[in-house]
């Protein structure tokens, strides 16, 4: 396992356990079932998900085992990427289990779980990525996703307290 500490972002903390997974984690400042529904409710994703530059303009999520999770970011240049997932586990406010992939790269989905875990008023969110191939999680690294989580995990915080 290598462990790779976040310097510019307190609180962020990244691991590489293998050669197909990264995991990041943070505690916010919130109970775990207002976490839960900050990612769950498209309300409240509109609001923090994605980096700043970015708008979503599609956020259509059917909440159940087998649901789907359809979301699109515009970038200012007009560009969109557009992501879509599957509800795989459903454990609120403790788990939530999803396979993601990038609407416009088939075939290379990734499983994501979050796991919230209550530390007082706070709590510790994980966030545990496993991809098909270190192949994948090397095309994720190089695409920005260690700063992009970390901007995202800031910005969760920063909806969460505001």
């Amino acid at each position: 396992m290598v462990a790779i500490s976040s310097t510019s972002e307190p609180g962020t903390s990244f691991i590489m356990p293998s050669s197909r997974e990264l995991v990041f984690s943070r505690v916010v400042n919130a109970s775990r079932s207002v976490v839960f529904d900050a990612v769950t409710n498209p309300a409240r994703l509109r609001r923090w998900y994605g980096l700043i530059p970015h708008t979503m303009t599609t956020c259509e999520i059917d909440l159940r085992p087998g649901g789907a999770w359809r979301h699109v970011l515009r970038a200012p240049d007009g560009q969109e990427f557009r992501f879509r997932s599957e509800y795989l586990e459903i454990l609120p406010p403790l788990r939530l289990v999803y396979a993601e992939g990038f609407e416009q790269n088939p075939g290379h989905e990734h499983v994501l779980t979050m796991t919230f875990e209550q530390r007082g008023d706070q709590t510790l969110l994980t966030v545990w990525l496993r991809y098909k191939s270190a192949a994948d999680r090397e095309r994720h690294l190089r695409s920005g996703i260690q700063a992009g989580m970390r901007e995202m995990l800031d910005r969760l915080d920063a909806f969460l307290t505001s």
